[in-house]
């Protein structure tokens, strides 16, 4: 058999995590790297793991305390969403540590506009919070579409 057959270059565990073998992908082709054209600051370690996109149940609960619901008025809902907040489900969650789900806040905050009609600087100052700097050009782009008159 050939190794590109035979090594598992991506391994996706129960939790979600995902680990990608570079050294088995650097055999399956040939002897390249994955990374052989990044400057070395930005190389992964070949036990670097990629987490699923999303934030967990309870750091949403906390960011979005007295929008829409209390912190605890969120894990409540979060735990049982109703259906307009479902799209915003990334990772169903799990009993033990670290099984919390896993939510896109630019979907969960859409649906408190559109649903909840959250005022939208409420929203925006949510997004402008540290834990959320990645998500915040996401944030724009989907406000945009939600400031746009009917």
């Amino acid at each position: 058999m050939e190794s590109s057959t035979t090594l598992p270059l991506v391994e996706i565990n129960h939790a979600g995590t995902v680990t990608v073998d570079i050294a088995a992908h650097a055999m399956c082709t040939g002897g390249g790297s994955i990374t052989e054209f990044a400057p070395a600051e930005n190389r992964p370690a070949a036990t670097d793991r990629v987490s699923p996109r999303g934030i967990d149940t309870p750091t949403i609960a906390g960011l979005f305390d007295s929008c829409g619901w209390s912190a605890a008025g969120w894990r409540t809902a979060l735990k049982n969403p109703p259906q307009w907040l479902e799209h915003a489900l990334v990772m169903r969650g799990r009993k033990g540590k670290g099984g919390a789900a896993r939510w896109d806040p630019v979907k969960l905050a859409t649906g408190l506009r559109t649903e909840k009609k959250v005022p939208l600087t409420a929203i925006d100052k949510i997004f402008r919070s540290p834990p959320l700097a990645d998500w915040m050009s996401e944030w724009e782009n989907a406000r945009s579409y939600l400031d746009a008159p009917a």
